[in-house]
């Protein structure tokens, strides 16, 4: 977290108004807390739920699409990530 609000909850650099080149993911160039590989916390989870969910060298079996796009569209991503 970046910053904190008046009641001492944190709160991300979108939140917080930050919004400087360095403090972007590197692949949807939104604004907020990076974690690995300099991605927001939508794009790393959207990253891992292909990674579990797609066999190794091939295509998201059909029947697990919708899965994981209940997955990647939750409202909070740090949820699923956990």
């Amino acid at each position: 977290m970046i910053g904190v609000d008046s009641e001492g909850a944190g709160l991300c650099a979108g939140c917080c108004g930050r919004d400087d080149p360095a403090a972007r993911c590197a692949v949807s160039r939104n604004p907020g807390d990076l974690t690995e590989d300099n991605k927001c916390p939508r794009c790393l989870l959207t990253d891992k739920v292909s990674d579990l969910l797609t066999p190794a060298h091939g295509a998201m079996p059909h029947d697990l699409t919708p899965l994981a796009t209940v997955l990647c569209e939750a409202a909070n991503p740090y949820p699923v990530l956990a």
